[in-house]
């Protein structure tokens, strides 16, 4: 059995955007897929683990709630912590002036434009 949702879109007032069930099962089973991938990938040394443990997560927890709302849009609640200056690029994971409270959907378009984040002050390279 084949579920069809239409939905107008603004663009096209004629047409329609069709969403199959196939294509909402593909897109689940992706997102599942990348979530465990991203377990599989980010497992931390003990080093890293006890940084995480005893420093980090506190730190998160209370810039969260310093800066509720989004940095970089000012309109969101902030629900993560981004670094300016990655550990890989030599950044600290526990420096105040290097974090930044961003909602959700700032830190993926950080993250997905490095070019316009890093022309914006969202995003250190490693000879900054």
């Amino acid at each position: 059995m084949r579920h069809v949702l239409s939905l107008e879109t603004p663009a096209q007032t004629s047409g329609a955007c069709t969403i199959t069930r196939e294509h909402l099962v593909t897109r689940h089973l992706w997102d599942a897929y990348r979530q465990h991938l991203v377990v599989l990938m980010r497992q931390r040394s003990a080093k890293t683990e006890k940084i995480y443990r005893t420093k980090r997560r506190n730190l998160v927890r209370s810039l969260l709630s310093e800066r509720p709302v989004c940095q970089r849009c000012n309109a969101d609640r902030s629900h993560d912590v981004h670094e300016k200056k990655s550990r890989a690029r030599g950044g600290s994971i526990t420096d105040v002036e290097n974090l930044v409270a961003l909602c959700r959907p700032c830190h993926a378009w950080v993250t997905e434009h490095p070019k316009e984040a890093h022309e914006q002050g969202w995003l250190l390279w490693s000879w900054e």
